[in-house]
């Protein structure tokens, strides 16, 4: 008897170390309040209609406003060796109830609902995963934008690509290199994949280099989106930035060029951001100025103002409100919604949209 009382206390302590082993965390973000967008397009007459058909007022309770609603788990298993197993399944948490795909621009499916979901291993080399993934570009722009690549106010509203096709890549595989003495680079390959139709979806690839000590971050990103364009042809995105903290200030800067290998589709714009994050009492004032620069012959310029001041209640929670507005040159089609009403105000010709959001988030 006392052999088996023995053997059991070993096993149970056999398990239990098993089990201190591996670690799930659960965390996210709820974040929602009033949002209202107004647009202002041309006619054929080249006159200005506001509050028509094609140049829509929206104006509710959305979702995301500030930062992202979501839910995650992430967790990690050591294998020996300096080895983890790592995974994380992150999704859409729709708070005002909308449908997710509303939420997540440029997505179909499933993809509307996952952000990111990805497993993979861990060690001295570096990360190695597959699943679906954050770009290397998308994370060099949220870490330069002071408004994080998210509301009326964020650096994607004028990107020429659109916030969708940057943003994250599905059928991926994602590399991240260990940090050295600040230093970290990040590869990823997108593969496109053929469905039941035959069809292949487009592939992504993407780099980025960043350095972050202290108080300065610079970074440097490349993206290519394969047929993203008629007759099969490529778009390239490079960008270049960074942010320094003059105490108490926060200075950021970014440049972006966009090109594509079409002779067809004649794509060459070279966009600038100029970021500014100011501590006042419990919060923060911010604001950006983001010019989209078309070298083309069509002139297709648009700027994006973004003004907002988040105050937080405590560390997990705030109160913010965002101002955002785009005005577009000749022919810009550039707005600051992806919503049916405003995207067929962008197809018409959009001279001018607006956007404020009203809202509370709070982290967990």
């Amino acid at each position: 008897m006392q052999k088996k009382i023995i053997a059991l206390a070993v096993a149970a302590v056999a398990s239990g170390a098993a089990f201190a082993q591996s670690n799930v965390t659960i965390y996210g973000n709820l974040d929602a309040g009033y949002q209202s967008l107004t647009g202002t397009h041309r006619n054929g007459t080249g006159a200005y209609t506001v509050g028509s058909a094609t140049a829509a007022s929206i104006n509710g309770i959305n979702n995301g406003l500030n930062k992202s609603s979501m839910i995650g788990f992430k967790g990690e298993e050591a294998l020996g060796n300096g080895m983890k197993a790592v995974f994380t399944a992150e999704y859409n948490v729709n708070v005002d109830g909308a449908a997710a795909s509303a939420q997540a621009p440029g997505t179909t499916g499933m993809e509307a609902s996952f952000r990111q979901s990805y497993v993979g291993v861990s060690g001295n080399f570096g990360t190695l995963t597959v699943g679906r993934h954050y770009t290397p570009f998308f994370l060099v722009a949220k870490a330069v934008d002071p408004f994080g690549a998210v509301g009326v106010a964020s650096i994607l509203a004028i990107h020429p690509v659109g916030v969708g096709a940057v943003t994250r890549a599905s059928n991926s595989m994602n590399y991240v290199s260990p940090n050295i003495n600040g230093f970290t680079v990040g590869a990823l390959y997108g593969m496109g994949e053929e469905n039941t139709t035959g069809a292949v979806s487009n592939s992504t690839a993407s780099l980025k280099g960043v350095y972050s000590n202290g108080p300065l971050l610079v970074g440097a990103a490349f993206i290519r989106l394969a047929d993203n364009i008629a007759n099969g042809q490529h778009l390239y995105s490079t960008a270049i930035g960074g942010a320094y903290k003059f105490a108490p200030l926060t200075l950021s800067l970014m440049y972006n060029s966009l090109r594509s290998s079409s002779s067809t589709t004649n794509i060459d714009n070279g966009d600038w951001l100029i970021g500014l994050q100011v501590p006042m009492g419990m919060g923060t004032i911010k604001a950006a100025i983001n010019r989209g620069n078309d070298k083309t012959a069509a002139n297709k310029d648009a700027t994006h103002v973004g003004l907002g001041y988040q105050y937080d209640l405590s560390k997990r929670t705030n109160m913010y409100v965002q101002y955002g507005n785009v005005s577009n040159n000749q022919d810009g089609r550039y707005g600051l919604t992806s919503g049916a009403n405003l995207a067929a105000l962008g197809a018409n010709g959009a001279v001018r949209t607006t956007g404020l959001s009203l809202g509370m988030g709070h982290s967990f």
